[in-house]
């Protein structure tokens, strides 16, 4: 008679670390811009967090310290995963601001400053400008599969950041996230150069055309000049966005691995 041994069907263990691996993954999809919208149901986002998890949990690597055993351990290491994770897609989300610093900068040169729009994938006002730079720039980011790339940059965080380690940031580590909100400005206005230069050159124009002709109102003839041109050069200037579009991919990629060798 062949004796069945009995067989653990349920590693303690293995569920507790696929819990905290779900952590790090929800705290960067909360933050993270696109996936992270509200206008995703709550039950697809969960979704993805678990099969995510499901898919990662396999890949990391054996855990360097001992597994926590308290609930009060648990909860500590828990909720540094969630910050690790918000951190990352906290990143993602400056390039996102850089694209609304952009619409900023070209609503007030071309007469739309004082007029905004909800903008519910950022949940905050955008400016007109801004809102379609932001549609153009998150179409461009998921047809390149930027979001793979982040996610990919994801699962290799838990071979520079372990599970169950209490990480010591690098030396200014904190002047190095400040110093990124540069980089919101620098691609704003990367962004926003052409319109900006038109817009110079326009009201210089103008400026001549209202000294020569007096008589002409340039308040009413100079915001549909200004508006229409901006739509023009916003209209010709397309491959030069698309080409600073995967600059600030390639950067946000860059910044979060950054990010994941400062904590290591």
């Amino acid at each position: 008679m062949i004796e069945i041994l009995p067989t653990k069907i349920f590693e303690v263990d293995l569920f507790l670390l696929y819990v905290l691996t779900l952590m790090r993954i929800s705290g960067f999809l909360v933050s993270m811009p696109v996936l992270g919208s509200r206008n995703i149901p709550m039950v697809v986002k969960a979704g993805l967090a678990g099969i995510l998890a499901l898919t990662i949990t396999p890949l990391i690597p054996p855990l360097q310290s001992e597994f926590p055993k308290t609930l009060s351990n648990f909860i500590v290491i828990g909720t540094l995963e969630i910050l690790i994770g918000v951190g990352m897609g906290f990143i993602v989300s400056i390039m996102f601001a850089g694209v609304q610093v952009a619409g900023e900068l070209m609503d007030l040169q071309t007469g739309f400053g004082i007029m905004n729009i909800f903008n519910p994938a950022m949940e905050t006002q955008f400016p007109i400008f801004g809102f379609f730079l932001f549609l153009l720039w998150a179409m461009f980011f998921l047809l390149i599969n930027g979001h793979l790339y982040i996610i990919k940059v994801l699962t290799e965080s838990y071979k520079i950041l372990p599970i169950g380690t209490i990480y010591t940031p690098q030396e200014n580590f904190g002047l190095g996230i400040a110093k990124l909100g540069s980089v919101i400005f620098i691609y704003g206005v990367r962004l926003a150069g052409p319109v900006l230069v038109a817009m110079l050159l326009t009201y210089a124009v103008l400026g001549v055309f209202g000294r020569a002709v007096p008589q002409i109102n340039l308040l009413i003839i100079g915001f549909p000049i200004t508006i229409g041109l901006g739509f023009i050069i916003l209209a010709v200037c397309i491959g030069v966005y698309v080409g600073v579009f995967e600059e600030m991919i390639n950067e946000s990629i860059r910044e979060v691995r950054t990010f994941i060798r400062g904590l290591g």
